[in-house]
């Protein structure tokens, strides 16, 4: 079978659905829809997800996100845990999924989140920029 880049398949056996984000030659490269994983996988063993399979799995996921906001709108205020979350990710699909969920569920302020995070990345940015021994850390204290 002949397969592209962004269709929904299925590995042989398994019940998870992926989306092909790259193929070269045999090998597809997937990104899973409800996981977190990124496989090469030889075009064999691959199979179609069919497109009714597809809206059942995105209509499951809008139903376990609907009661996750439903739940959240409905806790009561002396019920409510307040706290800082920092989510840290490298897939910025996934991040931003999770940052409109948080601000949905009024987890979290998106804007003073975003003042934080800039800070916080700005100062992970030095430290990676000019990386220094524990050495030069302590004696840079002093």
């Amino acid at each position: 079978m002949e397969f592209k880049i962004n269709d929904y398949v299925y590995i042989n056996n398994t019940s998870d659905i992926f989306i092909i984000t790259n193929i070269v030659d045999d090998i597809c490269t997937l990104k899973g829809v409800t996981i977190r994983t990124t496989l090469d996988v030889n075009k064999d063993s691959l199979v179609l997800a069919s497109i009714t399979d597809v809206n059942n799995l995105f209509e499951k996921q809008e139903n376990i996100i609907s009661k996750f906001k439903t739940s959240s709108k409905k806790r009561q205020s002396n019920k409510m845990l307040y706290g800082t979350i920092l989510h840290i990710d490298g897939d910025k699909e996934y991040l931003d999924s999770c940052l409109e969920l948080y601000k949905d569920m009024n987890i979290i302020n998106k804007s003073q989140f975003n003042k934080d995070l800039e800070k916080k990345m700005s100062m992970v940015e030095s430290v990676v920029r000019n990386p220094r021994s524990g050495y030069d850390v302590y004696h840079a204290l002093k």
